[in-house]
């Protein structure tokens, strides 16, 4: 039997390089609750439209029940004095509405007003002011007419603004970002505006107008008048109601959609500073309309879509970061998590409440890296947490691992991606037995090629993998040669979809991550179909496999003869519902588990979310789909709190 060896940090290493914590206990920091960014409130948005009021077209315009907190706070406790606002004294009427009892003002730490608030400016690519207060947004909203781009410094970050009914100005925005064909959100002033362009169901309006004001992916119209690139080859859009007093401004005057999009170069972080605007996005932006607010902490919008009657987070980001979401058991001392290596967030914990960051960029980027830093440090400060242990990926990279290892802890811990992901949902509901885990994402890296399209048997401390999806080239004679539509051999839901794009859409290869995916669901639509052959086999006691030439060609017969390609789309997403709720069923009840959590980011394919969500259902299955944390990597630093927390929980009891 393998032997544990002492490990330098002062723990014990067990075989397979888990590393296990000391025995020390939790250094108990003071507790603290810091709020996130929401939206202006309706009676701020009156406001700033009363022409005989003392802030009409102020675009800073808060109350103590909206506006910036988390993307200005410096430290705790919470106070003007700790944040950014702190280089604004109130004026005389700011302060009394402050201290006066019963004033929706009252006790507000971002109340501010033309004579003594921040300010706002517009500047051209050298820097030079062209206008100021509100004719800098007024001369703003006239350029976007005219076409040009503009880089708006919001509360968050900077994000680059564009006409969205203007194709020629939309396509220029393209070349200029290197942005060949990813969707475009979209920005407009309130609900009957987003009805125009879109079919908005009463679920999905509640989500729109919430005060944490997500970007809602919607069906768009045919009708909309927006730009034909906008989205290519998609029938849906992402819709945000402007959220703060400057961009409901902006889009008012402007008096048409606008396209609003993350100011980053991509994989680095979202731009925020006033010369990193003008360095970094000199390349894209026409003019630039800023203001002297700095931001303590960015923070991208966060991105959704409803799903049953329930948003499905897409992003994580303002509105819900940096929010605490509890830990299905507590850590017996901090820790970090530090996510993946794409789409990078971290978490920190302590004691039953885990604090997942906001979405980083790619961790490989020196910009990234560098923000991953100072973001963690600007945690650890407002939450008191001071992490003892690490835990990372178990196939991170070597520049992950020099994070782990870099950190001032006593131990690590290393945590399998795939569980990661089945972790975080069930950890989210609470649920600490076993559940059957669907992990169903991009492109994998294990040695048996599995990562991807692999369903698990889980607990918080442990996994087995009994089921994944072959996919490997398919040659010969009348076989569809998956090769041709640059699929790599190896198990992976998106390459699936990537090759099943390919035959009904022709698409060649991912312009960007998810693209197949999107393209399928737009394919199919609300068509109904039936399942064609994803059958499914056995060698003994092993895991199970999926076997998906059958299916491709089946799609692709189905091509040859001249069939709806709509109607081949959804009949693909069903034939991966029910052979998977079929497989998923079979692994239930040869291990007596009635609890299924679904995880990946192929579960932001609401067609097939909702479609495998039924049929496990209708076999008396409960099924766990993720609320607080979206099913993308953006969750894995979280499921792999949830591991670690239960892995030292259960070290501290041996």
């Amino acid at each position: 039997m393998p032997t544990s060896r002492a490990d330098p940090a002062g723990g014990r290493t067990r075989a397979g390089g888990v590393r296990t914590a000391p025995r020390v206990r939790a250094r108990h920091a003071r507790e603290s609750v810091v709020p996130a960014d929401l939206a202006t409130c309706p009676a701020c948005n009156a406001e700033i439209e009363d022409p005989g009021g003392r802030r009409p077209g102020y675009p800073f315009t808060t109350c103590a029940s909206c506006g910036p907190r988390y993307s200005i706070i410096e430290s705790v406790p919470y106070g003007r004095a700790r944040t950014s606002m702190r280089a604004f004294d109130m004026c005389p009427e700011c302060e009394r509405e402050v201290l006066t009892p019963g004033d929706r003002r009252e006790g507000s730490q971002t109340n501010a007003c033309p004579s003594c608030g921040p300010r706002a400016w517009l500047a051209d690519p050298s820097g030079v002011e062209l206008a100021s207060g509100g004719e800098a947004i007024g001369e703003a909203a006239r350029r976007l007419r005219d076409g040009e781009v503009v880089a708006v410094r919001g509360s968050g970050g900077v994000h680059l603004v564009v006409d969205a009914t203007q194709e020629e100005a939309v396509a220029r925005f393209r070349r200029r970002t290197g942005r060949e064909a990813k969707p475009l959100g979209v920005m407009v002033r309130d609900l009957e505006k987003a009805r125009r362009l879109a079919y908005v169901s009463d679920d999905e309006a509640r989500h729109l107008e919430a005060p944490r004001r997500p970007m809602i992916l919607l069906r768009r119209r045919r009708d909309a008048g927006l730009a034909p690139s906008l989205a290519p080859g998609l029938d849906t859009v992402g819709i945000l109601i402007a959220d703060t007093a400057l961009r409901r401004l902006l889009v008012q005057r402007a008096d048409r959609p606008l396209v609003l999009t993350s100011g980053r170069v991509d994989g680095e972080p979202l731009v925020a500073g006033i010369r990193e605007s003008f360095e970094r996005l000199g390349h894209a932006a026409d003019a630039f309309l800023l203001h002297d607010r700095e931001i303590a902490a960015r923070c991208d919008d966060s991105v959704a879509r409803v799903v049953e009657g329930s948003a499905v987070l897409l992003r994580r980001a303002r509105g819900w970061v940096p929010e605490a979401v509890p830990l299905p058991i507590a850590t017996p001392v901090p820790l970090l998590a530090l996510g993946s290596r794409l789409e990078t967030t971290f978490t920190l914990a302590r004691q039953g409440l885990a604090y997942p960051g906001p979405r980083l960029g790619d961790l490989e980027e020196l910009g990234t890296l560098d923000h991953f830093k100072s973001t963690l440090e600007h945690f650890e400060r407002l939450h008191g947490v001071t992490p003892e242990v690490v835990v990372h990926d178990a196939e991170a990279g070597r520049l992950a691992l020099r994070l782990a290892r870099g950190s001032e802890v006593r131990a690590e811990l290393s945590v399998h991606h795939d569980h990661a992901h089945v972790a975080a949902v069930a950890g989210e509901h609470g649920v600490l037995g076993r559940v059957v885990g669907v992990v169903y994402e991009g492109r994998g890296s294990d040695e048996d090629g599995a990562r991807g399209a692999r369903v698990l048997v889980a607990d918080p401390t442990s996994f087995e993998s009994v089921a994944h999806v072959r996919f490997e080239p398919v040659t010969g004679a009348g076989a569809f040669d998956v090769t041709a539509v640059d699929v790599p051999a190896r198990s992976s839901m998106d390459g699936l979809f990537g090759a099943a794009a390919g035959v009904l859409a022709g698409l060649r290869f991912e312009r960007y991550k998810g693209e197949a995916s999107l393209v399928l669901e737009t394919l199919a639509g609300d068509r109904g179909a039936a399942p064609l052959p994803f059958p499914r086999s056995r060698r003994t006691a092993g895991p199970w496999t999926l076997d998906p030439r059958p299916l491709l060609e089946a799609l692709a017969r189905g091509r040859d003869r001249g069939e709806d390609v709509g109607r081949l789309a959804a009949a693909f997403h069903e034939s991966v519902a029910e052979a998977t709720a079929d497989l998923v069923g079979a692994v239930c009840a040869e291990h007596r588990i009635e609890i299924v959590a679904l995880a990946g980011d192929m579960f932001q394919n609401a067609r097939l979310l909702v479609s495998l969500s039924r049929r496990l259902r209708s076999r008396g299955v409960r099924v766990l789909r993720p609320r607080r944390m979206p099913p993308n990597d953006g969750a894995i630093s979280y499921g792999q709190a949830v591991v670690g927390a239960a892995r030292l929980a259960r070290s501290e009891e041996a």
